[in-house]
């Protein structure tokens, strides 16, 4: 990938409101935070930390930063330590489709060729160097292959709450295609997935920005059109969300999408913080445990058998 460092750009998705995590952020904070603004194990929030992790493959400049109208404040200054980033503020929130469209096309609007790594700003990550690597070898092979690339994990459970993978052959080695694609299946499908080798999806993906373009302009015709519009100065960002579809990434696009790719990802430690029970998991033995269970329960004697 250093080779084509000049034209990897990466998407952050830091829109959502994060509330599955109200009741641990309210008693760290006092009130309930949006989970990427928190700071959970160590001084810096989620946000942060997602954004020193991408700057070690991206440039600064190239890395494009998507909040909602909730929380610009706080998105500027979180970000104000990291010179560089772009940050594009959409006027409502609408999901993970329209928000990656419209980071995708500002990205096209100024390098036609780029590829762009995606990111969620809300997961942990305990082995840094080893995701760094599984996001790396993803960007390289979605150049190479001119498709989307998503890093996959193996799973440690059953969990219908994420989406999985599941893949099929070699297409070369390391990078499988995908025979199956779920968003969020029910327990029994999610049991067979895992007995047939399936992977949690990470919602990290590598792709040219041409191919977000292409699929797009086949799964999401009004939103590409919308952007389109948008990037050619034929109206405003305001008029291109105004009533625009909500829409979610893995649901209307990665699940219909043919010639998927998908990279294995060593375990890393990985995790998508959507619950507190997710944190815990990630944290148990580290400091930042106690301290949380401390803030939620009051005392260090309470926490201790909570």
């Amino acid at each position: 990938m250093n080779d084509d460092r000049d034209r990897t750009w990466a998407i952050i998705l830091a829109g959502g409101d994060g509330t599955r995590l109200s009741s641990l952020t309210a008693a760290i904070y006092g009130h309930p935070m949006p989970k990427q603004f928190a700071a959970i194990d160590g001084s810096r929030s989620m946000l942060q930390t997602t954004v020193a992790r991408v700057e070690q493959l991206v440039p600064r400049e190239r890395i494009v930063v998507i909040v909602g109208p909730k929380h610009i404040a706080l998105a500027r200054s979180q970000l104000a330590a990291f010179a560089g980033i772009t940050l594009l503020i959409q006027p409502v929130s609408l999901g993970t489709a329209v928000a990656i469209l419209y980071g995708a096309a500002w990205i096209r609007a100024h390098d036609r060729d780029a590829g762009v790594l995606m990111f969620p700003s809300d997961h942990y990550v305990a082995d840094e160097r080893g995701f760094i690597d599984a996001a790396r070898s993803a960007a390289a092979a979605s150049q190479r292959l001119g498709r989307v690339v998503v890093v996959g994990t193996t799973p440690d459970a059953a969990d219908p709450e994420y989406g999985w993978i599941v893949p099929g052959p070699a297409i070369e080695p390391g990078v499988d295609s995908v025979g199956q694609f779920v968003e969020k299946p029910d327990r029994a499908v999610a049991e067979r997935l895992q007995r047939d080798g399936g992977l949690w999806n990470t919602f990290v993906f590598a792709a040219p920005v041409a191919t977000l373009d292409f699929l797009a302009r086949t799964h999401l015709p009004v939103h590409a059109a919308r952007f389109e519009k948008w990037t050619s100065g034929g109206e405003s960002i305001r008029e291109a969300f105004h009533d625009l579809p909500a829409a979610d990434f893995s649901r209307e696009v990665l699940q219909r999408a043919t010639e998927l790719a998908v990279i294995a990802m060593a375990d890393v430690g990985w995790n998508d913080w959507g619950t507190p029970a997710r944190v815990f998991a990630s944290l148990r033995g580290k400091p930042s445990e106690q301290r949380l269970r401390v803030c939620l329960h009051g005392t260090a004697e309470t926490a201790a058998v909570a």
